[in-house]
């Protein structure tokens, strides 16, 4: 079906002389093809007989309705083979055949319940569809499978149902009909069979094939105004009061018989031109001649004014031609699409032409466009006949567009308020109606490019699918139109472009291929144009366009259908177009790549190949493991787990190549793909664990992995800097605004795309272009391949916006297939923002207003905000608690930038008095005394058998001296018999930037501490904490003789701190305590931060929300870095006055080590970690904690006015404390 529809697209374009070059090979539909199905069976040899008894199922009749003579051969009552003779050719190749209807009869044999229904049909031309009336034999519900050939595989394929007139009815009104899997409207077990043979006409009449279903909706659209001109190349207006063309100011005065009107129809239109004039001499019938011969009428048409001016046929990009009929009075537009009078493009201005007037009412003179056109203005040229007559007046001419609309409805919404970075108010209303806007038109530019179900580039050029525009409008869709099934068909087609040029290669490799990839058979080169769309990029586009489609619509079916197709491509990459050594995608001199419009060679293009190359492959993967899951929940015997290996292999080959580059060099274009395709982030990843380099070498690890960890912040200065040529189609500005997001800078994101897309608008865009620089004007907008009108002005991968708004201003974008879950991010400089996204859960809307976030989650979906799972139902949010990932992004900034000291500043093993066989230190905290100028850091001492906390004092908190005991270990049998680890200390303020002042109560300073009641190993499970004093802040003791929280109590002790609880951390705030503390489950060993509260320091509640902070295991790229995937521990709280939230410094393991994170907070209940560190393990270049760096102490140094942050480093010098230092407060 898509084949056969694709197949007339093609004819469209080609008799509309449409300016198009296509590098590629399309796929024709089969002219042989085997159905079956599982009720029945049937066995057909080459030449149509059955030959197998009582099992055979024959078919009653084979009926072809076509206009063109045919012939049909009947062996023994059944149709087998069916011929069409006469067929007529176009540009070489064969006419269409319509529709073959196979009525199966079961009423001549037996037939058996549990073997086939099959039939073989051979036609030359081939048939669109084959049409099987469903009776009690042959129900709806049927499966049906399909193959090209006897030895080629059975797969599943869609059945259509036939509609009803009224549903056709419906579909032309803009209801759009799902013919997938639906009931015949008429069913054919009612009818006599026997009747149908001498009622054909009659039967094809009372249904439609689902092939001739139009799925456009043809609408009557009048232009918005006339264009006074003066000339065709003269079109300012008439100001001369004298002038005697005021009369008529759209009659040339140097040709008295020529009538000259440019009709401007307000925004980009696709559809065919009708003008008529009125014929007052004609007579009322149309049946009947006219007395006098019709003036002559041509038309120009052009997506800008100048286009329509231009009478150069050299620069002509569409087919002008038009058909003349003369039209009865009572005919009017009936018969062209009437019904679509709401689409009329109404104005107050006096030259709008918006009315059917009385001379319509008269017969008419009507010229109609031979083809559809893409265009916005209309010249229509109109000259007499005879030579006395006098050209009609331009209030006689009547113009409009019978537009093609697709049968989409706007399904997603997205409504603006203000929008800004919070400190410009003087453009708020502009940038309201900007942001709407530009959603609007985007949509309007998507809506436009879905012609005749399939995705197509551009209306005016190349009116065609290619990969590259289908990968970047699948979003766009998913948020505006949710149309599974324009993406289908366009899919279905892409993939087999150029497929019978590989596919002896793709059956080898298939069938015969071993694990390691090699072939039992050397095979001969391919034949060419086995890509795409014809180029290399497209082929990988096309499989990531496939893991997009799973991503927003979850559609396995049709991932099964097309499995074959994209399997079959993906070993023809690895096997014939990539290195197996290196891993990198071989590029030959004669290969086409396109990329963008940045290089004519494909040198300059390499770089950004490979980048696609790797996410094709990651897709493939995604996509093969989806397969292998589906394939082994239906108990198949097929495994794809071997293309999987292949792929992953591939995949770990061209990583190790990108690792072992000395020098990694990126242009704007790999900058991009770096970043969106997650590259960047996996080789982080893989660089961060293990030695994979050199085994021996963990100094060659760590340059590498701080080299790496390097690209992101290349990436941004590259994209924001502007020393690197700016991106000029919307194709790739989609994906930079992409990748700004994923760089966590949505606000440029915003800039950016207000900036493109609103630039398009300034040039009076009523649709978005295929490129656009934003130094161009609107003379220039029309110029492309050397041609005054050679750009598309209306192209799909334009339509980006759709999805750019809703995700960057509300975050919202899918983290499971087809939404099943997804994450609500929303910027907190937005004012007001509401949107709608339609899913194959129901409707994701989402609100946001000054005050309140109001979301609505779909039953069966979960939606994650801030961290936390929200399940279906509707759920309302006070904004004074949301955070989001830009506000981490953005307050995470005055804590970067530290300054390595170059070694512990407390050794692993320090010396102290009485103490000498200390092997580790651990858990750095400064405080200070009321009145003393000195700075005290206590400290954990492990001598291999258990910990005990120690005091350093220091003046200038660099150099620590007289370390002594500040609080041992309990008495066996008691809480803390293995251990103490003093720290979480009571402040006199918690001012981020002030002075760590112990704060005294009844004569005492406090301390809540953690604890082990075993001995022996580090950290033995499981642990308490406890509560301690002291009257002089310098030694400690237990305030409470039992533990005030452990895995035991107080109160309920959930699965996440079943098995262990660590260190604590005190904060007060409004005469409540609060203690921060992590805890671990096992066996996953995944540590998470609670909370619980106290109005006295002794007893003591847990939050009935805990986890506040939970292990980042979100699949997102942006709200996870990957850094704390398995540990969140050991907070350090502060307040931030500056700008009134709450911080939290804690340490995350994941990648490799343990890093220093980052979260903040409104009310120290509701908490948003920043994904990325502040601080990674192993950036000391001295290797001082190439292992860990966690569990810090920040304070403010007032003297030289410096961020001093002590922590645990763990590498080459063993576990000690370190330093860094931040130069300057801001």
């Amino acid at each position: 079906m898509e084949l056969y529809r694709h197949a007339l697209l093609r004819r469209s374009v080609y008799d509309a002389k449409m300016n198009v070059w296509y590098p590629g090979t399309w796929k024709c539909h089969r002219s042989r093809s085997y159905f079956h199905d599982g009720i029945s069976s049937s066995s057909l040899d080459d030449d149509g007989r059955g030959g197998y008894g009582e099992d055979v199922v024959y078919v009653h009749s084979v009926r072809i309705p076509t206009a063109i003579s045919s012939r049909i051969h009947r062996y023994g009552g059944a149709a087998r083979r069916c011929e069409v003779d006469d067929d007529p050719t176009y540009d070489g190749h064969r006419a269409l055949s319509v529709a073959v209807v196979l009525e199966l009869d079961t009423s001549y044999h037996r037939v058996r319940e549990d073997v086939d229904v099959d039939v073989h049909a051979t036609m030359d031309p081939p048939p669109p569809c084959i049409v099987v009336p469903t009776t009690s034999i042959v129900p709806s519900t049927i499966s049906w499978e399909w193959r090209g050939g006897i030895e080629d595989e059975w797969i599943a394929i869609d059945a259509y149902s036939c509609l009803s007139s009224s549903d056709v009815e419906n579909s032309h009104r803009g209801r759009k009909v799902d013919q997938r899997r639906v009931e015949t409207h008429r069913p054919y077990d009612e009818v006599d069979v026997d009747d149908m043979d001498n009622d054909v006409d009659a039967k094809v009449e009372t249904w439609n094939f689902p092939h001739e279903i139009d799925p456009c909706r043809i609408s009557t659209v009048r232009p918005s105004r006339r264009l006074p001109t003066m000339g065709d190349d003269d079109v300012t207006f008439v100001e001369d009061e004298d002038d005697d063309r005021r009369a008529d100011p759209f009659r040339m005065k140097n040709h008295e018989r020529r009538l000259v009107a440019v009709y401007d129809f307000g925004r980009e239109m696709l559809g065919k031109v009708r003008a008529s004039i009125s014929a007052s001499d004609a007579p009322a019938s149309s049946t009947m001649t006219s007395r006098r011969r019709p003036p002559s009428l041509a038309i120009r048409v052009g997506e800008t004014h100048a286009e329509a001016l231009n009478d150069d046929t050299n620069h002509f990009e569409q087919c002008i031609d038009v058909t003349y009929s003369l039209e009865a009075p009572d005919e009017g537009f009936r018969d062209y699409g009437g019904r679509g009078g709401e689409d009329r493009i109404d104005s107050d201005d006096d030259d709008v032409v918006n009315a059917v007037d009385d001379s319509e009412r008269c017969p008419r003179h009507v010229w109609i466009s031979s083809h559809i056109l893409a265009f916005r203005y209309v010249r229509v040229i109109v000259d007499s006949r005879d030579g006395d007559d006098a050209p009609p007046s331009s209030n006689d001419v009547t113009v409009a567009c019978l537009a093609h609309m697709p049968l989409l409805r706007v399904r997603g919404t997205f409504t603006c308020g203000d929008c800004g970075d919070g400190t410009d108010t003087s453009a708020k209303e502009e940038r309201q109606s900007l942001d709407s806007r530009i959603w609007q038109v985007a949509s309007y530019t998507l809506q436009l490019c879905t012609h005749q179900n399939f995705v197509v580039d551009g209306i005016k050029r190349d009116r065609l699918p290619w990969a590259g525009d289908l990968a970047t409008s699948i979003a766009a869709n998913a948020y505006s139109f949710c149309d599974e099934e324009s993406i289908r068909c366009t899919l279905t087609v892409l993939g087999r472009c150029g497929l019978d040029n590989i596919v002896d290669v793709m059956r080898c490799d298939r069938n015969k291929v071993d694990e390691s990839g090699a072939f039992d058979s050397v095979l001969t080169a391919t034949k060419p144009d086995p890509h795409v769309n014809g180029m290399i990029d497209y082929s990988l586009w096309f499989i990531v366009s496939h893991w997009s489609y799973q991503k927003y619509f979850d559609d396995h079916p049709f991932l099964r259908r097309e499995w074959n197709v994209i399997e079959s491509r993906l070993r023809f990459l690895l096997k014939w177009c990539s290195d197996g050594e290196t891993g990198w995608l071989i590029v030959n001199e004669d290969d086409r790549i396109f990329i963008d419009w940045i290089a004519e060679n494909n040198a300059e293009k390499s770089t950004p190949l490979q980048i696609l190359w790797w996410h094709a492959l990651d897709c493939g993967i995604s996509l093969a493991q989806k397969v292998c899951l589906m394939n082994e929940k239906a108990g198949e015997a097929r495994n794809t787990r071997g293309i999987v290996s292949l792929l992953i292999d591939m995949q770990s080959r061209l990583e190790r190549s990108y690792l072992r580059m000395d020098d990694i060099q990126f242009g704007r274009h790999a900058h991009v793909l770096g970043v969106v395709s997650g590259l960047f982030k996996r080789l982080d990843d893989r660089a961060s664990v293990g030695d994979w380099s050199n085994p021996d070498s963990s100094d060659d690890r760590w340059h590498i992995v701080r080299r790496v960890r390097n690209l992101y912040d290349e990436a941004r200065n590259a994209l924001m800097d502007g020393t690197l040529p700016n991106i000029t189609t919307p194709y790739f500005k989609y994906i930079e605004i992409l990748a700004l997001n994923a760089l966590g800078d949505r606000p440029s994101a915003l800039k950016v795309l207000r900036s493109y897309w609103g630039g398009m608008l300034d040039v009076n865009a009523s649709t978005f272009f295929e490129s656009f620089s934003e130094e161009e004007t609107s003379v220039d907008i029309a110029r492309f391949y050397d041609r005054p009108f050679g750009r598309s002005l209306c192209h799909a991968w334009a339509s980006g916006p759709c999805a750019l708004y809703p995700e960057i201003l509300l975050g919202l974008r899918p983290l499971c297939d087809g939404w099943r879950e997804w994450l609500c991010d929303p910027l907190n400089c937005v004012e007001t923002v509401s949107t709608s996204i339609k899913t194959k859960y129901g409707f994701i809307h989402c609100h946001l207003d000054a005050d309140y976030l109001r979301v609505s989650v779909p039953n069966g979906t979960s939606m994650i905000l801030m961290g936390v799972r929200h399940t279906g139902g509707n759920h309302c949010f006070s904004r004074t608690s949301l955070i989001s990932s830009q506000d981490t992004h953005e307050w995470a900034k005055k804590y970067r930038g530290w300054t390595h000291y170059p070694t512990h500043v407390i050794k692993s093993n320090p010396i102290i008095p009485g103490y000498e066989g200390i092997i580790m230190t651990d858990v750095p905290t400064i405080y200070q005394l009321p009145g003393d100028d000195l700075f005290y850091m206590s400290f954990v001492g492990f001598d291999g058998v258990k910990y005990q906390s120690f005091l350093a004092e220091s003046i200038d908190l660099l150099n620590w001296t007289n370390m002594r005991l500040a609080m041992g270990c309990g008495e066996q049998g008691t809480f803390d018999f293995g251990g103490v680890v003093l720290g979480a200390y009571l402040y006199e303020n918690y001012q981020i930037d002030s002075k760590r002042v112990l704060k005294k109560l009844n004569g005492k300073f406090y301390s809540l501490f953690g604890s082990y009641s075993k001995r022996g190993s580090y950290e033995p499970d499981p642990g308490y904490q406890g509560l301690a004093s002291s009257r002089d802040g310098l030694l400690w003791e237990r305030e409470k003789q039992t533990s005030i929280l452990s895995i035991y109590g107080p109160g309920i002790v959930k699965d996440w701190e079943k098995d262990s609880i660590y260190q604590p951390w005190l904060v007060e705030h409004e005469g409540l305590y609060y203690n921060f503390y992590n805890a671990k489950e096992m066996p996953q060993w995944i540590e998470q931060i609670g909370l619980a509260t106290s109005n006295d320091l002794h007893n003591w509640l847990r939050h009935e929300d805990n986890p506040v902070l939970r292990v980042n295991n979100v699949s997102d790229s942006i709200t996870n870095g990957g850094f704390d995937t398995q540990f969140k521990s050991d907070a350090k709280v502060f307040w931030d006055e500056v700008v009134g939230h709450w911080v939290m410094f804690y340490f995350g393991v994941g990648k490799g080590g343990a890093h220093i994170m980052v979260a903040f907070s409104k009310d120290l209940l509701h908490w948003m970690s920043h994904s990325n560190p502040i601080y990674t393990a192993g950036a000391n270049p001295s290797g001082l904690d190439k292992q860990h760096a966690h569990k810090i102490s920040l304070i403010w140094n007032h003297l030289s006015e410096t961020w001093f942050m002590f922590y645990c480093a763990v590498g080459d010098a063993g576990r000690g404390i370190g330093l860094i230092i931040q130069d300057s407060k801001s």
